[in-house]
């Protein structure tokens, strides 16, 4: 897994970023450095708090709820494997 991800300018001009709330946002951003090389990472909800919300203050049912909205505004795409959680990001490779 890589160390870091720079994260692209255009994420500000994004307009499905645009129509969540601070919080989803927040977690979208949040969960971008934890992605491995094609964009994917495990989308259960302790493990999103254990790992990439940690001391951030939200609720599993805040995490799921804001992967649902990313989920429903394009931004992730939930799926299951093998009765597992992960979660993609649809445009990582080009951003």
């Amino acid at each position: 897994m890589a160390r870091g991800r720079f994260i692209s300018k255009q994420v500000g001009r994004s307009k499905q970023l645009a129509t969540l709330t601070d919080r989803e946002r927040c977690i979208f951003l949040l969960l971008l450095p934890h992605a491995d090389v094609e964009g994917r990472l495990e989308a259960d909800v302790d493990y999103l708090e254990g790992v990439c919300l940690t001391r951030m203050g939200y609720t599993h049912t805040q995490i799921d709820e804001a992967a649902k909205a990313l989920h429903q505004a394009g931004l992730i795409q939930l799926y299951s494997v093998e009765g597992e959680k992960y979660l993609a990001f649809p445009k990582f490779s080009k951003h």
